[in-house]
């Protein structure tokens, strides 16, 4: 069991970074889009579904930790990718995944979930179009990626 943690919030409502990490066509863990989910005041989930509303990681970033917001956004991205090899090693060969991240007051990272089957409506609230192609291509990129990879093994 986790330890309850005591994350920051924007004016009052709880916010967590949702990073998609995929393999790409090198068969390389990347981080194709990310972007910061802002729950409903008064709700402790930042769910889209439950009247959350997504703003863009550097903006909420810098209005919650100014001169850190660039090292933090850095941490994210690590730990995504190094969360994503550990899944990846232990839990059987997996190629997209959805991870929900949050920082506590003193602006240190915590993994909240993995999703295996991650929501990408979070960039089209952003207006990151680039973010949502980048996904559904970077998918189509390892598929070709493993088909060759058979390819050479015959």
């Amino acid at each position: 069991m986790q330890q309850g943690l005591k994350l920051n919030h924007l004016q009052g409502s709880t916010f967590d970074i949702r990073s998609i990490v995929q393999k790409n066509g090198d068969g390389q863990w990347q981080i194709s889009g990310k972007a910061v989910r802002v729950g409903r005041r008064g709700k402790i989930t930042s769910n889209l579904h439950t009247g959350g509303r997504a703003y863009s990681v550097p903006s909420v970033l810098q209005r919650c930790f100014s001169e850190r917001a660039e090292a933090i956004e850095a941490e994210l991205e690590s730990l995504a990718i190094r969360v994503a090899e550990v899944m990846d090693k232990h839990a059987g060969p997996l190629c997209d995944l959805g991870l929900d991240m949050g920082v506590d007051v003193e602006g240190k990272v915590w993994l909240i979930e993995v999703n295996s089957k991650p929501g990408r409506k979070v960039f089209l609230q952003i207006g990151d179009r680039e973010a949502r192609q980048r996904a559904v291509r970077t998918l189509m990129e390892y598929a070709k990626y493993l088909v060759e990879q058979r390819r050479q093994r015959r």
